[in-house]
């Protein structure tokens, strides 16, 4: 089972980004993250707002357990934090990053902590 999930939730983030370029368009230039066990990419405020107004988010709330994702809020957020893990849908989380300036994401995936959204602003 935990197997099916890390499959899961690495699939899901290899949309979630592929979304974000494909819908950023041409001069898309996503920032690629490594570290110990876990990769990612930063997205740029264009690439945010092009993943927030498509259907990745809510498709990734349908197959990511929301226990499977773990969220690091920007400072001054409204949405409900509870160490880290979320209880609110990804779309809302991407949509308020989109409301500030220079608001961005990035997003990591780690096998022991699944798929992980960084709000920046």
């Amino acid at each position: 089972m935990r197997t099916r999930i890390v499959t899961i939730t690495l699939t899901a983030a290899a949309g979630v980004t592929a979304a974000a370029l494909i819908g950023a368009g041409s001069a898309a230039a996503a920032t690629p993250l490594v570290g110990p066990g876990a990769v990612g990419v930063d997205l740029s405020p264009g690439e945010t707002a092009a993943l927030a107004s498509g259907p990745v988010p809510a498709l990734v709330d349908q197959v990511v357990p929301y226990d499977a994702t773990w969220v690091a809020l920007a400072p001054g957020s409204q949405l409900a934090d509870n160490d880290a893990w979320r209880f609110a849908p990804l779309r809302d989380i991407i949509g308020e990053t989109v409301e500030h300036p220079d608001g961005h994401v990035a997003l990591i995936v780690s096998p022991g902590d699944g798929l992980g959204v960084i709000q920046d602003w």
